[in-house]
């Protein structure tokens, strides 16, 4: 019996094996030429891929220097990279040699000694300001001192008192469209002729209690005065020149100018039916009373301007008619006056 067998397939005497013999085998290291082709090249890929590793490897590939609070945090960093940060921080902040090493030693310390540490430095702190308190206290104590002494001490001179006085009179006489403001103007004249005035409250009170003071006996001597003059018929030039050089500051004017010679019109109007009654030592004459009325009148009527036409109109127009009524140069004493005492109405 034959069996029939199929023929078999020629081969190549010349085979090649699928992997080299074991002995033959050889190991190539990774090097900067092979690298691309290696698996050194593909777990490194793997290694620096964001998705790779855990949380704090990503953490730590994702980390910057620019911001040291988060590198404090880290623990993974080394003490290298902690302690150049910690130079990073002292150098930010400008200080100097020895608290630049009291923070590296706070850095290195642990946690007990850390929290101890900053205690007491809070208690260092609190106790440096209470003795600052303490200094502060005792300087403004001083201060306090001083300035009751120098209170104390500070009065007008003679030729201040004289000059303030002066100046109250001036007020009087001039033309104005109040005579309710006749101690702020001094006290703004005080500004510009006496030192210290704007800075020093003592200053300012004290001149304020003798204007208050001085301006009711110089009112009663002015309204004395003008009530002599007005029982007197004196005419109006002769009245206005009597008048201004007793209470006009110098340089006084000369010729005496229509705003003066209207103002002592308007004076000589108002006190013309109150001068002849007899009142009583230290009553109430109502001549400045009424004198106020007056002029919140005209102001209504003309505005607080005295050199507005309308102002000129009136002084043109009193004038007139106070020279018509008054027309006869009586003879009239002009011996200066023992200083009168005030009446109610010079308080106003």
């Amino acid at each position: 019996m034959s069996l029939n067998m199929p023929a078999r397939t020629p081969h190549s005497n010349n085979r090649s094996a699928p992997y080299p013999p074991a002995g033959s085998r050889t190991f190539n290291p990774v090097t900067p030429q092979n690298r691309e082709g290696s698996f050194g090249s593909s777990f490194d890929d793997y290694s620096t891929s964001p998705s790779f590793g855990s949380a704090n490897t990503s953490l730590q590939s994702q980390s910057s220097f620019e911001d040291p609070t988060q590198s404090f945090n880290n623990q993974s960093f080394g003490q290298e990279q902690s302690a150049y940060l910690v130079t990073k921080l002292v150098s930010r902040e400008n200080l100097d040699d020895e608290r630049r090493r009291r923070a590296h030693e706070f850095h290195i310390a642990n946690k007990d000694m850390k929290l101890t540490a900053s205690y007491a430095q809070g208690l260092a702190i609190d106790q440096k300001l209470d003795l600052m308190l303490q200094r502060l206290t005792m300087q403004s104590d001083e201060v306090a001192a001083v300035r009751v002494l120098v209170n104390a001490a500070w009065a007008l001179t003679p030729a201040q008192k004289s000059l303030m006085q002066d100046l109250l009179e001036h007020f009087l006489i001039k033309a104005t469209t109040s005579y309710k403001n006749i101690i702020r103007n001094a006290e703004v004249m005080s500004k510009y002729h006496l030192e210290n005035y704007s800075t020093e409250d003592i200053i300012k009170r004290t001149i304020n209690i003798y204007l208050v003071k001085t301006l009711v006996a110089v009112k009663s001597k002015y309204r004395k005065k003008l009530f002599k003059l007005v029982n007197a018929h004196v005419p109006l030039d002769s009245l206005s020149l009597l008048l201004v050089n007793q209470f006009h500051m110098t340089p006084r004017p000369s010729p005496i100018g229509n705003n003066i010679l209207a103002t002592v019109a308007l004076h000589r109007r108002v006190a013309g039916p109150l001068a002849p009654k007899k009142n009583a030592k230290g009553a109430d004459t109502g001549f400045w009373d009424k004198l106020d009325e007056e002029m919140l009148k005209l102001v209504k009527a003309n505005g607080d301007d005295r050199k507005d036409a309308r102002w000129l109109e009136w002084e043109t127009n009193i004038i007139a008619t106070d020279r018509e009524k008054f027309t006869d140069d009586n003879s009239i004493s002009t011996d200066e006056e023992p200083e009168p005492e005030a009446d109610a109405d010079d308080a106003m």
